[in-house]
C-alpha cells in the first residue's frame, strides 16, 4: 500500500476526558476502538495522497516526538486488517494455539532431525492403501471387549478403586498414559509430514486445569483445508491404533488393569473428538467445512439473530450457505454445551462454597490427611478454572466495555 487511503464512512474523533486528549475510531459498520494517539495520527492523514513516511513525518510533528515509517507501516496494517483501508478487505486472524495466557504453560519436550526423522518414518500410515484396513482392524478387535464389557469389573472402580487396582499400577497406567499421549503428537507431526509440512516441535503444558500434550506444525494456516484436516485428524488416528494394541493385549492377557487403560484410552478419543473445547475435534470441523474461528462465527451467528440483523458479523458473508448451516448449528450446539456446564457449575456451588472451604480450613489448622490433601488440590484446580472463566469473559466483553467508555467521554 503504496498510499493508503482510509474506507467511507471511518470516523476519527478527538476527545477531551478530564483535561486529557482522547480518541476514538468508528467503522461504516459502527465498531468503535479507543485509539492511541499514533494510530489517530496516522489514520487522520490517510487520504490517498501520501505514502507511510509521509504519514510519519506529520504524526511526529503532530505528536512532537519521533515517528519512524515502520511504526506507521504497522498502523496501516492493523487498519487493512480490520478493513478501515480502502481496496482492502478485512483479514481475519486464527485462534491461537492452546498453552498461551494465565494458567497456561509449554515446555518443549522433542524437535529438530529427531522429531522429523521419527515422523517421516511413519508417514506410510496416512496412505489410503493401510488406513481403511488398519481401521477396519481396530474396529473388529474392540467388538469382543466391548460386547464382554459389564463382566469386567470396571464398575467396582466407582465404589472402591483401590480394591481393583493398586497404587503401583495407577503409577505405571499414568505412564503409559502420558507415553500415549507423546504418541498422539507424533501422530500430527506425522501427518503433517505426510502432507507435506513440517511439524518443529512436540512438548507437553497446562490449558486451564487440563494438563496437554502439544505439535507445533509450521505455517499450518498456509496448508489447504484437506491438509489441515489430516493434521488434526492423525493424533486420533495414531491413538485409536494404540488402542488397538491395548484391547489386543487385554485379549492375550485379561486383567483388569489392561481392560482400565485400554477404555481410558478410547475415553479419550472421544473426548478429544467434541468440538466444543478447542481440541482435535474442533479443528477437524473448522478445518472440514474451511471456516476460521468457528466458535467466535457460532457467537456471531446467535448475536445476529438475537438483534434480529442489527449487529452482524461480517465475516460470515464470506461463507457459503452449507458453511453457515455449519456455523448456526454449531452456535446452538455450543451455546447449549456453555448452559449445560454452567448448570453444572450450579449443582457444584455447594461443594464450592460450602464443602471444600471447611476442608481446606480443617486442613490449614488441625494438618493434613489423604482426603484434606485432596480437597487443597481441587481448592487449587478450581481456583484455577475460575481465574481462567473469569478472563475469557473480561475478553468477551473488553469491547463492549471499550464502546460504552467512548460513549462516556464523548
Amino acid at each position: 500500500m503504496e498510499r493508503p487511503a482510509l474506507t467511507r464512512g471511518v470516523t476519527l474523533q478527538q476527545l477531551d476526558h478530564q483535561g486529557l486528549p482522547a480518541y476514538r475510531l468508528v467503522s461504516p459498520a459502527g465498531r468503535e476502538w479507543l485509539v492511541r494517539p499514533l494510530l489517530y495520527h496516522v489514520a487522520v492523514h490517510a487520504d490517498g495522497t501520501r505514502t507511510p513516511a509521509e504519514l510519519a513525518r506529520l504524526a511526529a510533528e503532530a505528536m512532537h516526538s519521533p515517528v519512524t515509517t515502520e511504526a506507521a507501516e504497522k498502523v496501516i496494517r492493523w487498519l487493512a486488517a480490520h478493513g478501515l483501508i480502502e481496496g482492502v478487505a478485512a483479514s481475519e486472524m486464527p485462534e491461537p494455539p492452546l498453552g498461551r495466557g494465565f494458567g497456561q504453560a509449554r515446555l518443549p519436550l522433542f524437535s529438530g532431525p529427531a522429531l522429523a526423522a521419527a515422523a517421516t518414518r511413519l508417514t506410510f500410515l496416512f496412505r489410503r492403501r493401510w488406513v481403511v484396513p488398519l481401521l477396519l482392524l481396530s474396529a473388529a478387535v474392540r467388538l469382543a471387549p466391548y460386547g464382554a464389557i459389564r463382566h469386567m469389573g470396571l464398575l467396582e472402580l466407582i465404589h472402591n478403586p483401590w480394591s481393583v487396582v493398586t497404587p503401583m499400577q495407577v503409577a505405571v497406567l499414568g505412564s503409559l498414559a502420558f507415553a500415549v499421549g507423546l504418541l498422539h503428537e507424533l501422530g500430527h507431526a506425522s501427518a503433517a509430514h505426510a502432507v507435506r509440512m513440517h511439524a518443529r516441535e512436540i512438548g507437553v503444558g497446562l490449558h486451564i486445569i487440563y494438563p496437554i500434550c502439544y505439535t507445533k506444525v509450521d505455517n499450518i494456516w498456509a496448508g489447504s483445508r484437506q491438509q489441515r484436516f489430516v493434521i488434526s485428524a492423525g493424533g486420533i488416528y495414531f491413538q485409536f491404533l494404540a488402542g488397538t494394541l491395548m484391547w489386543g493385549f487385554y485379549l492375550l492377557k485379561p486383567s483388569i488393569p489392561a481392560a482400565l487403560l485400554a477404555l481410558g484410552n478410547d475415553l479419550s478419543v472421544a473426548y478429544n473428538f467434541q468440538p466444543f473445547l478447542r481440541f482435535d475435534g474442533y479443528w477437524m470441523l473448522s478445518h472440514l467445512f474451511g471456516i476460521v474461528n468457528l466458535a467466535r462465527r457460532g457467537w456471531g451467528q446467535l448475536v445476529e439473530w438475537i438483534t434480529l440483523g442489527r449487529v452482524c458479523d461480517s465475516f460470515l458473508r464470506a461463507y457459503g450457505p452449507v458453511q453457515r448451516l455449519v456455523v448456526a448449528a454449531y452456535g446452538l450446539a455450543n451455546a447449549a454445551f456453555i448452559a449445560a456446564f454452567t448448570w453444572g457449575l450450579i449443582r457444584w456451588s455447594g461443594l464450592l462454597l460450602n464443602t471444600l472451604p471447611r476442608n481446606v480450613a480443617r486442613a490449614m489448622t488441625e494438618g493434613f490427611t489423604g482426603e484434606d490433601a485432596g480437597a487443597l488440590f481441587q481448592a487449587v484446580i478450581w481456583s484455577v478454572l475460575m481465574v481462567n472463566v473469569g478472563r475469557r469473559l473480561y475478553r468477551w466483553l473488553r469491547p463492549m466495555l471499550r464502546r460504552q467508555v467512548a460513549r462516556h467521554v464523548a
